[in-house]
């Protein structure tokens, strides 16, 4: 058996013995913890009632709602935090400026922001602005930190050969961020 393919099985027979554990710890904590007051489903509760929704005729419609606001709220954080990312970058006051910013959002507890934002929003805009709240300090982060680690002297050498700004960014600036953009 060729190595990629082992490794491929001993990834995938990991994964489901911890999927596996997952299961058992749940229906375990459903059982001796939770069972008195109900906080806790089991599992095999837990997707009697998933089947028993999907039934509903409004099931794929909250369904399709809410991945819209989960897209939303992504990009409602994502995009305002890539531009000031990479206008920190260019312009080393900015990132001085916003890291009280970025530290209070990253600071702040997801509950209590939830209750502080459900008392000034709508229960519609509370999502997105949970969501916003914590994806824009780690995008920003990431895509600073992208920024940061793009080799000077390859921006350098392109200066000096005259490179387009757009073949700089297509050619430089986009292979090293992609992977913190990822993840």
């Amino acid at each position: 058996m060729k190595k990629n393919t082992r490794d491929k099985i001993v990834k995938s027979v990991c994964a489901l013995l911890g999927a596996a554990a997952v299961l058992l710890l749940w229906q375990y904590a459903s059982e001796n913890f939770f069972e008195r007051i109900g906080v806790i489903p089991s599992p095999l509760k837990t997707l009697e009632t998933i089947v028993g929704e999907a039934a509903k005729a409004n099931f794929f419609t909250a369904i399709k709602n809410t991945l819209w606001t989960s897209v939303l709220s992504f990009l409602a954080a994502a995009v305002p935090a890539f531009v000031l990312a990479a206008a920190a970058h260019m312009f080393p006051p900015l990132k001085h400026f916003l890291n009280p910013f970025i530290t209070i959002a990253r600071a702040v507890p997801t509950m209590a922001a939830v209750i502080i934002l459900l008392l000034f929003l709508g229960s519609k805009q509370l999502p997105i602005a949970v969501g916003f709240l914590v994806v824009f300090p780690l995008v920003y982060e990431n895509i600073y930190t992208a920024f940061s680690k793009v080799d000077r002297e390859l921006v350098e050498m392109a200066k000096s050969f005259r490179v387009k700004k757009g073949r700089q960014i297509t050619g430089i600036y986009l292979p090293a961020i992609l992977p913190y953009i990822f993840s």
